[in-house]
């Protein structure tokens, strides 16, 4: 009974944290979309800031303490708010073509670095953990593809692929680290 007791245990937590990726994939990538297409992008910012930090607080609360938990969910949600604003996701980009892929590869990798941060840092996570912001590259090989095939400028679903990628990063390293 108790093995049992224990595997349910497991297969919940297991469970919970796949759900937590998804829901972060899912809602980062609503939070970028939301944040590019409208003109008020400050508002937009102070008014994500606060379900940004839940989103973040979420997965690593099933990892660490709640006390360990919430500092690294709001550093990790000012490091994103912040890099959005630092290094932007198509409005300071160069012009279409190779150069502005490339330049948005190096920002989304920049970004999901400084978001990956305060988990070395605050939250005791090994140092490979930041290796994960290299696929950060997922949303660039996407738009290559699309301007390859010359469907056109889809900005909304450029900048969801990106929100995506990142949440989806920011939910996988707590439930791959739980998993390890």
């Amino acid at each position: 009974m108790v093995m049992l007791t224990e595997q349910f245990l497991i297969d919940y937590l297991l469970i919970a944290a796949g759900l937590l990726t998804v829901a972060s994939c899912v809602l980062g990538g609503l939070f970028l979309g939301t944040v590019y297409r409208q003109p008020n992008m400050w508002m937009r910012l102070l008014l994500w800031g606060l379900p940004a930090t839940l989103l973040t607080t979420a997965p690593w609360s099933l990892l660490l303490p709640m006390q360990t938990a919430l500092p690294v969910g709001a550093t990790t949600a000012a490091a994103m708010i912040g890099g959005l604003l630092l290094m932007p996701c198509r409005t300071g980009r160069p012009a279409r073509g190779w150069p502005g892929l490339i330049a948005d590869g190096l920002s989304g990798i920049g970004r999901t670095m400084l978001m990956l941060a305060p988990a070395v840092v605050i939250g005791g996570a090994p140092d490979w953990v930041l290796w994960l912001s290299l696929t950060a590259l997922v949303p660039s090989l996407y738009c290559a593809i699309v301007h390859i095939r010359k469907v056109g400028g889809l900005l909304a679903e450029e900048s969801t692929v990106w929100g995506g990628t990142q949440g989806a990063v920011l939910a996988g390293v707590p439930a791959l680290l739980m998993v390890l």
